[in-house]
Order: structure tokens, then C-alpha cells, then sequence
């Protein structure tokens, strides 16, 4: 009876590991930190916690496969566990997700995880012949209190951690005050961003986009938010909504169906005009998406040749890389013309770059600021509106303020041109002003 009942007790802790741990890392899962979050307050010591997220992980699936995936976050689990130590619990909470929780003398490893964190960024890592990165971003919160509870420490992780996030790859944020204020801050920008698209408090400015000799070509859609408090604001300015998963699919489809039909009012001044327009990630999924994209060009009676997908190069090579080329092979067979911006400046390697179905290319404006000053920058703006050419795009130069960068662009071969020079964004009624 002694023997079934120690066979029946290994079993039954067998089977609680098994519950409790992560099969890819052997690390704890979710449901072991959820039990740690349900937990009762009364502690015998503070505790630190730190939220953890893996950068590029969907990108590194989509371009290396989920194999290369996977060897990623084991690489990085067996970075958390060797900096935190025997004594932590560590938890892997999601697909990119980790959380650590130093309690007792575990918190004495504090300073060798923000150390082993703000090392990772750019840490190589060679699998099946690919070259991944490894990176993570961090937050961390701390009670030296055994009354709070662990849920209430969480909370403040996870706010640090989308300030590290902000700030970039690799970084570790730890929790104060003003995180709160902030997310406070946002939270109520995304609801009057809701009530604003309403009531209709977004508006559209266009640039002109120009020949090098200053014929306008076309123009490109910029969003712009008239809000009742703050005045016209740019998205720079309202980035946390535009980050906003929930809000951002609508305000991108309120911004195309009246960038068509105000395409078709502008249309009077030239029907070769174009209208170029941001695309973001989900509305390039699939045939469907283009099919969607081609209606709307038609119930406005608009030619495929007058828009242009302006998409950056994020956006094709992350999320649903497949889906996304798909929906742009459709699109550029139909004659709409597919414009990669930040060309010069993305992680996309030349090979990707030349299977991105896409007729249009545009150079960065941080190539063309100091374009009439440097030599060097000459040299590799030539090489990259070469090297477009010779891919078969034509070629944009984005951000062009001065008529002496716009004679070197001129000489280099630059097709088009969009910036101050040319004209500032404003509203369609002062664009059909100032053509008349």
C-alpha cells in the first residue's frame, strides 16, 4: 500500500510539472504564473518582476521559419535562467513572452538580468543556415512590501516593459509613477481618437510628388487629426493611437475610401495624376484584400494606375509575409503601382528586395538631408537609385527641401521627388484652389 501510494504521489507530481511547464523551454508556463498571480498577498519579503519580449520574433518565423523560431526563444530562455539563477521562477506567459519573479535572495540577481537584457541587442545567432538576432526588451516593478500583491507588481511590469518597447530593441525600463500617468494619458487619446473618427475630426492633407523638373506627377495622403483640444495634429503626435490595434484597421480604411474619392475630384486637374496612400499590414492579406482595393478604385470610377500603395518595408517582410506579396502581385497586375518606402534603411536583404512586387522605390529622407553637404552620402544615394533601376523601379526621393539637392538628385537619374520644395501638405479645397 506504502509503494501504490508514493507510485500514485510521483504520479501526481508528474503530472503538475507537466501541467505547469513550457514544452518547448521547460521553464514554467502561463497557468504556473497565473497560480502565482491568484495568489494570496501576505509575503515574507518583496519581490522584483520583469516582464520580458522577444524583438522580431514573427519576423524571424516568416523569413527562417518557426524552426528558427523556436531555437530563438530557447536561446533567450537559457539567457533568462543562467542570469536569474536557481532561485527564480521563470515563466514563459506567451509566444514572445517571459516573466520573472526574484523573491528572498533571488533578488540579488536583479543587476545580472538588466545586465544579460541590455546586452542582447544584436547578440548573433547562426541556425540552419540563417543569421537571426537575438534581442529582448524589459520591464521591471518592485515591492519591498510583502503586502502588494503580485498582480498589482505585474501590472507595473508590463507598463515599463511597453516603455522599454518604445524606446527600442534591447532596452530595459524599470516602473515609476509617471508610467501610469502616461498610460492613463493614452488610454484617453485612443477613446477621443474613437469619438474623433466619429465625428468626423480626421482629415486628409496631400504633398505634391513631383518630376525632378517640377511637374506635379501626383500627390500622397497624410493624415492629419483636428482635434477639438489640441489642434491639428500629425501622426507623430498621436503615435500611441496609430499603434493602437483596435482603432488603427478603421481609421486605415476611413483613410483609403476618401483618398479615392478625393483622387477623383483631383483627377480635373490631370487624369495622369496619382494618389499615393499608406498601407498598413492587415489590409494587404491575400487576393480578397486586393479585390477590396480594386472595388473601391472602381465605385470611383478611378484607372489602377491612379493610386499607388505607399507600404514600408516592415510591413511586407513582417506578419503574413506570403499573404501580403499575394495581395501585391494581384494589385501590381492590375496596374496599381506598389511603392516601398525607407528603401536604404530596412533590415529587408537585396534578394527580398528584388522579389517585393513593387514598381516604385523610395530613398528615406534622412539620405537626402544632407545630400548637398556630403560626399560620401552623394555616392550612396547614386548607388541606391542605381541599384533601383537596375531592379527595374522607379525611383522616389522623399523629404527634398532645397533646389540644390533637387539638381543633384536630377543628375543621379532621380525620377520623382516629394517635399518641401515642391509644395507643403494641405487640404484638398486649397489644392483645387491653387490650381485654378
Amino acid at each position: 500500500m506504502r509503494r501504490d501510494a508514493d507510485a500514485a504521489e510521483a504520479e501526481r507530481g508528474a503530472l503538475l510539472r507537466f501541467a505547469n511547464s513550457d514544452p518547448l523551454t521547460g521553464l514554467g508556463n502561463r497557468a504556473l504564473f497565473q497560480t502565482l498571480l491568484d495568489e494570496a498577498e501576505s509575503r515574507r519579503s518583496g519581490i522584483d518582476l520583469i516582464a520580458i519580449d522577444i524583438d522580431f520574433l514573427k519576423q524571424t518565423n516568416d523569413l527562417a521559419g518557426h524552426d528558427a523560431g523556436d531555437a530563438l526563444i530557447v536561446a533567450v530562455a537559457e539567457r533568462l535562467a543562467a542570469s536569474a539563477g536557481p532561485l527564480a521562477t521563470i515563466a514563459r506567459i506567451g509566444g514572445d513572452e517571459f516573466a520573472i519573479l526574484l523573491e528572498g535572495e533571488a533578488r540579488a540577481r536583479l543587476p545580472a538580468v538588466r545586465q544579460m537584457v541590455m546586452l542582447s541587442a544584436g547578440v548573433p545567432m547562426r541556425h540552419a543556415g540563417y543569421d537571426l538576432t537575438i534581442s529582448i526588451c524589459a520591464g521591471h516593478a518592485a515591492s519591498d512590501y510583502g503586502d502588494v500583491s503580485i498582480a498589482r507588481i505585474f501590472k507595473q511590469a508590463d507598463l515599463a516593459l511597453y516603455s522599454a518597447k518604445a524606446a527600442g530593441r534591447g532596452c530595459w525600463r524599470s516602473y515609476d509613477g509617471t508610467m501610469a500617468d502616461a498610460a492613463t494619458a493614452r488610454l484617453r487619446l485612443i477613446g477621443e481618437a474613437r469619438a474623433g473618427l466619429d465625428q468626423g475630426e480626421f482629415v486628409l492633407h496631400y504633398q505634391p510628388i513631383a518630376r525632378l523638373d517640377g511637374v506635379v506627377a501626383g500627390h500622397k495622403a497624410l493624415l492629419r487629426w483636428q482635434h477639438t483640444r489640441l489642434g491639428l495634429l500629425e501622426p507623430a503626435e498621436f503615435a500611441d493611437v496609430m499603434s493602437d490595434a483596435a482603432i488603427v484597421p478603421e481609421l486605415q480604411a476611413w483613410m483609403v475610401r476618401t483618398a479615392m474619392a478625393e483622387a477623383a475630384r483631383l483627377q480635373a486637374q490631370g487624369p495622369e495624376l496619382t494618389m499615393a496612400v499608406n498601407f498598413a499590414a492587415g489590409q494587404l492579406r491575400g487576393i480578397g484584400a486586393a479585390v477590396a482595393i480594386l472595388d473601391e478604385l472602381a465605385l470611383h470610377r478611378l484607372a489602377p494606375s491612379a493610386l499607388v500603395v505607399d507600404v514600408n518595408q516592415a510591413v511586407v517582410m513582417g506578419g503574413s509575409l506570403a499573404a501580403t506579396i499575394e495581395c501585391l502581385e494581384c494589385l501590381r497586375d492590375a496596374g496599381v503601382q506598389v511603392m516601398i518606402a525607407d528603401f536604404g534603411t530596412g533590415s529587408a536583404s537585396l534578394v527580398q528586395l528584388r522579389d517585393i512586387p513593387a514598381n516604385m522605390i523610395k530613398i528615406d529622407p534622412c539620405f537626402i538631408a544632407t545630400l548637398s553637404d556630403s560626399a560620401s552620402n552623394q555616392l550612396m544615394v547614386r548607388a541606391l537609385i542605381d541599384l533601383a533601376h537596375s531592379l527595374g523601379k522607379t525611383v522616389l526621393a522623399e523629404g527634398i527641401e532645397t533646389a540644390a539637392q533637387s539638381r543633384l538628385l536630377r543628375q543621379f537619374g532621380c525620377d520623382l521627388g516629394q517635399g518641401a520644395l515642391f509644395g507643403q501638405p494641405i487640404s484638398l479645397d486649397l489644392q483645387l484652389a491653387a490650381a485654378e
